[in-house]
């Protein structure tokens, strides 16, 4: 489906496009709150200052995307499969990366505290990314052990691993 699809549709007023394929669409600077995107294709897609706040990729596809300063704050991407894609300055507030497979993506300057990325799979640089130290102990214990590059402000690690 092209962009100009989407968006067409989206200022319509429909907010369900699962399932679909939209490779090379660049939305930069959009407003698509709300819009459902599960089991959607988005390789390669440009999301770039994007509100996608309550947006919903559960167990679409996204890869070679770039997320760059969206609003993605209570976004939903359980189930997901993110490969190579940047989230840099990104609001992630409330998001949840539940079960996802997160791959060579990264988070530099995302507040990853009240984000979700329980029973995730991450094989992935948070280089900048912000996270607590309950958030840093979940993922020591999940088999996590390098944490080169992770801001952890005021964490206090004792007596937790």
């Amino acid at each position: 489906m092209s962009k100009d699809d989407i968006l067409r549709r989206y200022n319509d007023g429909e907010r369900d496009f699962s399932g679909i394929v939209a490779p090379d669409s660049d939305f930069s600077g959009m407003n698509l709150s709300g819009i459902i995107f599960r089991r959607a294709k988005l390789a390669p897609s440009v999301f770039k200052g994007c509100n996608l706040n309550g947006a919903d990729f559960s167990f679409a596809e996204i890869r070679d995307s770039c997320f760059d300063g969206a609003d993605l704050r209570n976004a939903k991407f359980p189930d997901a499969i993110l490969f190579n894609s940047s989230f840099r300055n990104s609001k992630i507030s409330g998001a949840s990366f539940h079960n996802a497979k997160i791959s060579d993506c990264e988070f530099a300057g995302c507040d990853m505290q009240s984000a979700d990325f329980s029973g995730a799979t991450k094989e992935s640089a948070f280089i900048g990314a912000v996270m607590t130290a309950a958030q840093i102990v979940a993922e020591y214990k999940q088999g996590r052990r390098d944490f080169s590059g992770i801001l952890a402000p005021n964490s206090d690690f004792s007596g937790r691993i």
